[in-house]
């Protein structure tokens, strides 16, 4: 999970400085913008964010099925598709009018001048659904993990209770990462939405809500990768690396440790 999301987030890092790269040095030198190009490079530089989002929904759904319906890969096979097509599908369908300049039009935004927009059928309302996902997703993420700490205390509860308690801190840490993620998702949201509407693009909010998301998406990987440290313990066990690090919950309180790994 860790090496999957540091990877991801390196990705989404490049395109990012490609993007602002090419528009710093498109002003500096001022060779004229290719509106299409850039508009299109604009969408993937947002949208891409989004797979970051699901990601950790994937793999804890994963760990979920393995621990309560171990013996039915048929079946996660479908689940897990079925899943993909409900976060990443919406997406994909709006960006293939876009990239495939399907009953396109354009309107004023920051950065590239203008902004790709498509008229195939149902766009508005797949966008608001593709948001509402995004938004419920850490929501969706804790209650797989409650199920997955119920299933664990209700075979282990009285074989291994550390395991139980163990569990039980991890779940904690969840919560506040899921936590963190949905605050810094309210404002992107609710611009993208006043946005779809209106059509109105304000310089100024448009750069704060930028750095709200991506101040809340940071500290999102923060402590998934980095920042809680029972959630550190369970990642590097994954990947088959002891640690000997004790958890960091006392007293049944979450404490965010300092930068280790």
């Amino acid at each position: 999970m860790t090496i999957i999301m540091s990877s991801e987030y390196v990705f989404v890092s490049v395109i990012h400085a490609s993007f602002n790269g090419y528009l710093i040095i498109s002003y500096y030198t001022g060779n004229q913008i290719k509106v299409t190009n850039c508009s299109k490079l604009c969408i993937f530089d947002l949208n891409i964010r989004q797979i970051l989002i699901a990601t950790p929904f994937y793999l804890h759904f994963f760990r979920f099925w393995l621990l309560v319906f171990n013996k039915k890969k048929i079946y996660f096979v479908f689940t897990l598709a079925i899943i993909i097509i409900v976060t990443i599908g919406p997406l994909l369908y709006m960006m293939s009018g876009q990239y495939f300049e399907i009953n396109i039009y354009f309107l004023p935004k920051r950065g590239c001048g203008y902004q790709i927009f498509s008229d195939i059928p149902f766009y508005t309302e797949i966008m608001y659904f593709s948001l509402i996902v995004v938004f419920a997703l850490p929501f969706i993420l804790f209650f797989i993990n409650c199920l997955i700490y119920r299933s664990v205390a209700k075979k282990l509860y009285n074989i291994n209770r550390p395991k139980v308690m163990e569990c039980r801190k991890i779940l904690k840490g969840i919560l506040l990462q899921g936590l963190f993620a949905s605050i810094f998702q309210v404002p992107p949201i609710a611009y993208l939405v006043y946005y779809s509407l209106t059509r109105n693009v304000f310089d100024n909010l448009d750069i704060t809500v930028h750095f709200i998301y991506f101040a809340g998406y940071n500290l999102y990987v923060f402590f998934t990768v980095v920042g809680i440290k029972d959630l550190r313990i369970m990642m590097l066990k994954d990947i088959g690396i002891n640690n000997m690090i004790k958890p960091s919950f006392v007293h049944n309180s979450p404490f965010i440790s300092k930068f280790i790994l």
